[in-house]
């Protein structure tokens, strides 16, 4: 049985969810595994806490490594170096796994002898409950098979990873579930060799990782059981608009750029995706002197007049979007901000 380590980054995560974090793992059917925390500069009552639960539960290895604040990715990277397994699982410290994630994900990854085998995710509410949004309907493989990654198609396996297009498989549409987060996947260490999460990104690092790691398998596979749970939070700083939460994806913007900027479809399409992201979160829950005081502070960015010039209508795949991307390019973000407004006031007025 091979040993699979799991590594989590921490960060004042609330008692209840590490906890329930900690004892979907503990309950797995798969016994052989070693969990490894990095508490990233949490305050002292958390930290203290995390200690009292490695403490308490006994015959299982949980090592916890205490560091200064330096984001999910430094966190990522020291359990990287700290990890023994010969399989890697990365969980969010208030996500949870279901009993047979690990088994069906070790069973899966041997038998097809791929690089990374994928999961099924089910995206949930703080209390643990499934939500009944349009997403969980995508997050699940009815499949499991294999698929040989190589020059002619690697390609279009991230621009599927990036949900703008569909994997080279003869199987059903919308029956197959590939993401570029980090959740609901098991890696083979050794696949993992020399590639590091990016210590500047905030935003998106599990997405240039999986980038990164794609551009060395040979071969990847699907399951079709085995849940990764993961709890929507709409209080991280990529839900709360602020000049950090745009500079965040000026990051990601150099990022992208930096790896696919010579591949013109493809970066055409994931810059499309990502300016429409920032202003989507500029635009929520935020009044309009702040939104024009974000707009004014990102368009004076040198970076994003060089994004201006990239995005293109034909990258869109609706109206909306490309109505979006329009005015953007032209300047007139106000509008953006008020049809917004108005598409919540029709909406709220359908609902009553």
């Amino acid at each position: 049985m091979k040993l699979v380590s799991v590594i989590i980054p921490f960060f004042n995560t609330k008692d209840d969810l590490i906890e329930n974090c900690i004892d979907s793992i503990v309950a797995s059917s798969y016994k052989n595994v070693e969990v490894i925390i990095i508490d990233d500069g949490s305050s002292v009552n958390y930290a203290k806490h995390l200690d009292d639960i490695q403490r308490t539960i006994v015959d299982f290895p949980i090592k916890i490594y205490h560091q200064k604040n330096g984001g999910p990715s430094t966190a990522r990277n020291y359990g990287l170096k700290k990890a023994s397994g010969e399989y890697i699982l990365f969980l969010d410290s208030d996500d949870f796994i279901s009993t047979d994630y690990i088994s069906e994900l070790v069973e899966n990854i041997t038998y097809f002898g791929s690089d990374i085998a994928y999961s099924s995710m089910s995206l949930v509410d703080v209390a643990g409950n499934r939500l009944d949004i349009l997403e969980n309907s995508k997050t699940s493989n009815r499949y499991s098979f294999s698929l040989n990654v190589n020059d002619d198609n690697r390609n279009l396996i991230v621009k599927a990873m990036w949900n703008f297009g569909k994997l080279p498989v003869d199987l059903p549409e919308n029956e197959v579930w590939i993401s570029a987060c980090i959740g609901g996947k098991l890696f083979r260490k050794s696949t993992l060799n020399n590639i590091e999460f990016d210590i500047t990104l905030v935003n998106g690092e599990d997405q240039i990782f999986s980038y990164d790691v794609m551009q060395k398998v040979n071969k990847i596979s699907f399951v079709n059981k085995g849940f990764y749970y993961y709890r929507m939070n709409g209080n991280s700083i990529m839900h709360t608009a602020s000049t950090d939460t745009v500079d965040c994806y000026l990051y990601l913007f150099k990022a992208i750029k930096k790896r696919v900027a010579l591949q013109r479809d493809l970066y055409g399409y994931k810059i499309e995706h990502e300016v429409r992201a920032m202003f989507r979160i500029m635009t929520d829950n935020i009044n309009f002197r702040k939104y024009k005081k974000l707009v004014r502070y990102l368009y004076l960015k040198k970076d994003f007049k060089e994004i201006r010039g990239i995005l293109s209508i034909k990258y869109c795949d609706s109206l909306s979007a490309k109505s979006i991307i329009l005015m953007i390019k032209l300047g007139l973000v106000d509008l953006i901000y008020i049809t917004k407004q108005i598409m919540l006031i029709v909406r709220q007025h359908r609902e009553t």
